[in-house]
């Protein structure tokens, strides 16, 4: 799914966002399953990024 976040190194180049990483708080996660949740608004506050395992 595209997703509107990228990351980006101090040289410049690009990356898909650490969700993972970013998910479970640096912590491994043996079955992850992420979904995006969106409010209907697009607002950034309403979005979720979770983990359903």
């Amino acid at each position: 799914m595209p997703v509107r976040f990228v990351a980006t190194c101090r040289r410049g180049h690009l990356e898909e966002f650490p969700w993972m990483y970013f998910v479970h708080d640096g912590m491994a996660c043996s079955a992850p399953k992420l979904s995006l949740r969106e409010g209907v608004s697009g607002n950034l506050g309403e979005m979720r990024v979770e983990c359903g395992r």
